[in-house]
């Protein structure tokens, strides 16, 4: 099985390809910064981006454009794909994610890094509030099946 997730920002505003009257490509990058890496020369380390295109196919990209621009946080799943193009010694070939389904609960705000959150780009939620423990009444010793 073949399925990738990644989490970060994404690189500039999405794209839209038109693939017929009613189906369309949301296309975008998301860069995903990797600390890990130490300059031999300073001794410091040094953040390396890891660019990944992404394509996510709808019915209505309108929605999903205005939801994502660039520098939003998301967080989604899907299948690595390798595209080809051109011939002979002219080939060349990228990989992508393609992303079967994407619900807003995805598009988050990175909780590490306040300093790139933004009101344009709210955290969504499906889920309701959770109550604290000690607002939640507790069932008579009587109702306890054990």
């Amino acid at each position: 099985m073949n399925i990738l997730t990644i989490s970060g920002r994404t690189f500039k505003d999405p794209e839209v390809q038109d693939i017929s009257t009613d189906l369309s490509i949301v296309k975008f990058t998301i860069v995903n910064n990797d600390n890990r890496q130490k300059n031999k020369e300073t001794g410091k380390y040094e953040s390396i981006g890891c660019f990944v295109d992404c394509q996510y196919w709808t019915k209505n990209p309108g929605l999903w454009l205005r939801k994502i621009s660039n520098g939003t946080f998301l967080s989604v799943s899907g299948k690595l794909k390798q595209e080809t193009w051109g011939e002979g010694d002219n080939k060349r070939s990228k990989k992508i994610l393609d992303i079967p389904s994407m619900n807003f609960p995805e598009i988050i705000v990175n909780p590490f890094d306040d300093s790139k959150a933004s009101t344009s780009n709210p955290p969504i939620s499906s889920k309701p509030p959770i109550k604290p423990a000690s607002t939640i009444s507790k069932p008579p010793i009587e109702d306890i099946p054990f």
